[in-house]
């Protein structure tokens, strides 16, 4: 495996890639959450509605997922963008470095916090402006440590951008490692 490769698979843990990308509904399992992505399924996205069919495939780097240091993670980067175009429209460093600065600035606002949910970013990237983010959650977070955490994101990424056309990924957070139910994930 490319050393490139390898590095944004080690910086990420686990990332879910998708082949083909539609707005038409199908016989596939349909879902809407991320940690439920792997193989033929049809992705309905929280952040924007749409529909992303695909054969999801989800990677782990070798040495496994580093655990946050707290009770808040980053448990996955789901990438929207078919995964063979990624490489053409950003460096894989550049984008692994993208995915870096945001987790650790989400990770520090969500410090402290008592709710507990989940987070779900958006970003889509594009070569002469700034990206587009979009912020969905599930559970019980309040909605102005949400609105800081929007500002924040916006603020800190203005200066994102790809080579050509555009890249979507989402991070995927757990606050408090809890699902609605006050179950671990």
């Amino acid at each position: 495996m490319p050393k490139k490769i390898t590095t944004l698979f080690l910086l990420i843990g686990s990332i879910a890639c998708i082949y083909a990308c539609t707005d038409k509904k199908s016989a596939r399992k349909a879902t809407e959450d991320p940690s439920q992505l792997n193989g033929d399924k049809t992705y309905v996205n929280p952040a924007d509605g749409k529909a992303y069919e695909g054969d999801w495939k989800a990677y782990s780097p070798d040495q496994g997922v580093k655990k946050s240091a707290g009770p808040n993670s980053l448990k996955q980067v789901i990438l929207l963008t078919v995964q063979a175009k990624v490489q053409q429209r950003i460096e894989l460093d550049t984008l692994a470095g993208y995915i870096r600065k945001s987790e650790n600035l989400v990770l520090d606002q969500l410090t402290g916090i008592k709710d507990t949910g989940e987070v779900l970013i958006q970003f889509t990237l594009l070569p002469r402006k700034r990206p587009d983010i979009r912020l969905s959650y599930k559970g019980k977070l309040n909605e102005n440590m949400l609105n800081q955490i929007r500002l924040k994101v916006n603020e800190s990424s203005s200066w994102f951008r790809t080579i050509k056309d555009s890249c979507v990924y989402q991070m995927y957070f757990l606050v408090n490692e809890q699902n609605e139910y006050g179950q671990k994930k």
